[in-house]
């Protein structure tokens, strides 16, 4: 998936998340509804400047706009309810902390440390 995908998908997820509709996140940004609605479509990405009053308005990092979005399926979390909420969890965090988690995972996992 590449930057602009995955900047739509994201996009979306962090207006619903901040409860903003397009009018919402057009007025916050100093921007038109039809660029929003463009954004929402994958018609175009906006500028970097704009992605930081993006991520601004809705409470996030630029670099969760553009992250690639993971779908967690873990045994034990195996069905859609626990996915979703291990999936809600991970876009709460940012960049830095995506990170230490897959590292805590990656240890764990190498280790078998029971916590």
């Amino acid at each position: 998936m590449g930057a602009k995908e995955n900047f739509r998908k994201n996009l979306e997820y962090y207006m619903k998340r901040a409860g903003m509709n397009q009018a919402e996140l057009a007025a916050a940004v100093h921007k038109s509804e039809s660029s929003v609605s463009l954004w929402l479509s994958g018609g175009s990405c906006p500028r970097m400047g704009t992605v930081q009053d993006i991520a601004d308005a809705l409470g996030c990092e630029t670099d969760d706009l553009f992250a690639e979005i993971v779908t967690v399926k873990i045994v034990g979390f195996s069905d859609e309810k626990q996915t979703k909420e291990m999936n809600d969890y991970w876009f709460r965090l940012n960049g830095k902390n995506k990170k230490l988690v897959l590292d805590l995972m990656k240890t764990l996992a190498e280790s078998q440390v029971d916590l």
